[in-house]
């Protein structure tokens, strides 16, 4: 079980990194007009298109952002790296922030999954 536990915090690691890389970041103006921002889209046939699915994908990674933000440093930074070195598939993107020693850094990454993999829990994600 554990190991379904850490696969699963690695595709949710991974998928939250390239969302977080292929979302633009806000220019400072409107993205809606205000007067029409209540107005919803009929989603009678969003359960086809796959609107739904990927509507559920978009809060998941949300709820992954929040409790990563919610993280205190250097665990947070631990975690950030771990994300990004496996949404490219290699272990080449180190912090300044982290220790030296591959020993102290890998144990501080240990320690920080698993207190992202509670947070996680606890918000009913994971």
């Amino acid at each position: 079980m554990r190991n379904d536990a850490e696969e699963l915090l690695n595709d949710l690691l991974r998928r939250w990194h390239i969302r977080c890389v292929s979302t633009p970041p806000t220019t400072g103006y409107y993205t809606s007009n205000p007067a029409c921002k209540l107005y919803r889209v009929s989603r009678q046939h969003d359960d086809m298109n796959g609107a739904l699915d990927s509507d559920q994908d978009g809060q998941v990674l949300e709820a992954v952002g929040f409790a990563i933000d919610q993280m205190e440093q250097p665990h947070k930074t631990a975690v950030e790296f771990n994300a990004r070195n496996l949404a490219t598939g290699v272990a080449v993107w180190r912090s300044p922030r982290l220790p030296a020693d591959e020993i102290e850094r890998l144990h501080l990454l240990m320690h920080a999954r698993a207190k992202l993999l509670i947070l996680l829990e606890r918000a009913g994600v994971a």
